[in-house]
């Protein structure tokens, strides 16, 4: 053998060599590593089913390969596309070896007629990319015809009410019992007002009855239920009448309720919004915006539009509020705005106007301080509260005779050391010293001075006498 010759043989003998060793894969080894795709049924009859009524079959898929089965996608084959068939497909997006799920096939029949289709299963399997269930049914003339099916109540305005009818007939060849009538959900909006007394009554072949609901809508939005009518029929014994209805009303919303105004001076002039906006269906009128109570009125402002103000659904309207205080005293009013919202026609908005301002308060159980017996030095302690909402300063304390404008003798400011600041809401212990040299009686006012702009000065009489 030429040498050139036995090294092209090198590369096949080391296949021979392996596969003698560990053995060669065939077509049917590689095959098996693949997913499998199986369906069944492959084909789905309905058979007859009365128009109208909705059936359903389970179709299960299964993979009997050993690697998974994916990119699964279920059509209607375009060529057969019928929309009275329908699929409902949950999590098929693959499926994992030796696992089985299942879809759902629809039927809702709209005529008397045969009707079919064709359900495409597209997956991975290379074997089976596509698989062709075949679908049929056939539409028949059902033993109860209801109409009208569904029933809609239209636009209904709150606070009114409208009432349809539904027609209930035996269409079939034999005698139907309405074994029970009944609503799905439980709700106040739509109620039977004729015909409940149907339950457990016998339609003869081509004898029809009335069923009246009334729709009376308590919110601006859309109503829906289902009514059911149970027969003795076998196989479709539960015949369903969709209801629906749109309530329609305004709905007044505004934002904020509280307008709160913060002046730095008397006679400032502050300004403020609030939005009245309609999250309702229809128009919103607003017919009045006015003061109510007995709040300080006379320090707040109005810039309303002229009434009544419409504002469209989804629309909102901006009214302005002005403050201009007069004094430092806290202000607060009280709006009513009046609408034609059914359930809400009055709304309330707050008005809250203040100058931040300190606010001094003596203990008032030491406002007046009487002692007697006292010896050669004492000491006083006064509370100061401030009770404002802003910082409290002491500027000075006096000590002045009663009716006079001498000062007292034997009475000093220990502590605090002036100025002193008294945070909001806080409350500091003023501490005076006496030393009387001679016995006898001794009173003083002691004058406390601020920037509280309503009470700058405020005192507490002292009478004490040294023994």
């Amino acid at each position: 053998m030429k040498p050139k010759l036995f090294l092209m043989l090198i590369p096949l003998l080391i296949i021979i060599l392996s596969c003698i060793n560990l053995g060669c894969e065939t077509e049917e080894d590689i095959s098996a590593r693949k997913p499998g795709i199986t369906i069944n049924p492959e084909s789905v009859d309905f058979g007859d089913v009365p128009t109208g009524v909705i059936r359903e079959k389970k179709v299960e898929i299964s993979n009997t390969g050993i690697s998974i089965l994916r990119d699964i996608q279920l059509l209607q084959d375009p060529q057969e596309k019928n929309d009275n068939f329908s699929l409902d497909i949950n999590s098929l997006a693959q499926v994992a070896p030796t696992v089985k799920k299942t879809f759902i096939i629809s039927y809702h029949p709209k005529e008397e007629k045969e009707e079919k289709t064709s359900i495409l299963v597209r997956s991975n399997d290379t074997n089976r990319p596509e698989v062709k269930i075949e679908v049929r049914g056939k539409g028949v003339k059902p033993a109860l015809t209801i109409t009208p099916n569904p029933v809609d109540f239209g636009k209904v305005t709150i606070g009114e009410s409208k009432s349809v009818g539904i027609s209930v007939e035996n269409t079939g060849n034999f005698a139907v019992t309405l074994k029970d009538l009944r609503f799905v959900k439980q709700m106040d909006d739509i109620a039977i007002i004729r015909g409940d007394d149907l339950k457990g009554y016998t339609l003869e072949m081509g004898e029809r009855e009335s069923i009246i609901f009334e729709y009376s809508p308590d919110q601006g939005e859309e109503d829906t239920n289902t009514f059911e009518i149970e027969t003795d029929i076998v196989g479709d014994s539960i015949f369903k009448v969709l209801l629906k209805g749109v309530g329609v009303a305004p709905k007044i919303e505004i934002d904020p309720a509280r307008l709160e105004f913060k002046a730095t001076k008397v006679g400032q002039v502050i300004e403020k919004k609030f939005r009245i906006t309609n999250s309702g269906n229809s128009q919103l009128e607003v017919d009045a915006i006015k003061f109510i109570g007995s709040g300080n009125q006379q320090e707040f402002f109005l810039d309303i539009p002229t009434l009544p103000i419409p504002i469209a659904a989804g629309k909102s309207s901006e009214i302005k509020v002005s403050y201009k205080p007069l004094d430092h005293i806290p202000d607060q009013a009280d709006l009513d705005v009046n609408s034609n919202d059914p359930l809400r026609r009055t709304s309330m908005v707050r008005l809250i106007g203040d100058i931040p301002h300190p606010r001094i308060e003596l203990d008032t159980n030491r406002a007046d301080v009487e002692l007697r017996g006292v010896l050669t030095d004492t000491d006083i302690e006064i509370d100061i509260t401030n009770a404002g909402n802003a910082t409290l300063k002491v500027e000075k304390v006096e000590f002045v005779q009663p009716n006079s404008t001498k000062a007292c003798l034997g009475f000093s400011l220990v502590s605090p050391t002036l100025p002193k600041e008294v945070e909001a809401q806080k409350t500091e212990t003023f501490t005076i010293h006496f030393t009387g040299e001679n016995k006898g009686d001794y009173d003083c006012e002691v004058k406390f001075h601020s920037n509280d702009p309503v009470t700058p000065e405020v005192k507490v009489t002292i009478n004490l006498k040294r023994t």
